[in-house]
């Protein structure tokens, strides 16, 4: 089963790829409460990153994402109308068939999850996504 932790350590290695300067600073995952996995400034824009791997192999639950952590989904939103920039990254992985990471902001989430459930297929239609290239992420289709 793939591991959040290995998600995030591939999205931080890939961050070599954006051009410029920027800052990436991992929260600890100690036992505390954290408002969300990670921060990233770049291009003079904070964003606020909550990693998340889907669990089912042929579907994305979004009901169960926050389920006991909606804290983190009230962070993203509170950092959001900051002015800064808040991005669920969603690890959709069946091995040797499909590895991509879906992208999306709180409010689009907001908008998605009353459908609950959507098999990956619904899921690459309404969710916007990238897939590894060459074992990076194309981290500039997301970071804009």
């Amino acid at each position: 089963m793939r591991k959040e932790k290995d998600f995030q350590k591939e999205i931080f290695q890939s961050l070599r790829t954006l051009p410029g300067p920027k800052f990436y600073w991992k929260l600890r995952d100690d036992g505390l409460i954290q408002p969300f996995d990670a921060i990233l400034l770049y291009a003079q824009t904070f964003t606020a990153i909550e990693y998340k791997i889907a669990k089912a192999k042929r579907s994305l639950n979004l009901a169960s994402l926050f389920k006991g952590r909606e804290h983190q989904l009230h962070s993203l939103k509170r950092v959001r109308e900051a002015g800064g920039k808040a991005l669920i990254l969603i690890n959709a992985f069946i091995p040797r068939e499909l590895n991509v990471c879906f992208y999306l902001d709180p409010a689009y989430y907001d908008f998605l999850e009353p459908e609950k459930t959507m098999t990956l297929r619904r899921a690459l239609e309404v969710i916007p996504y990238v897939g590894e290239e060459n074992g990076d992420w194309p981290l500039n289709k997301i970071f804009r």
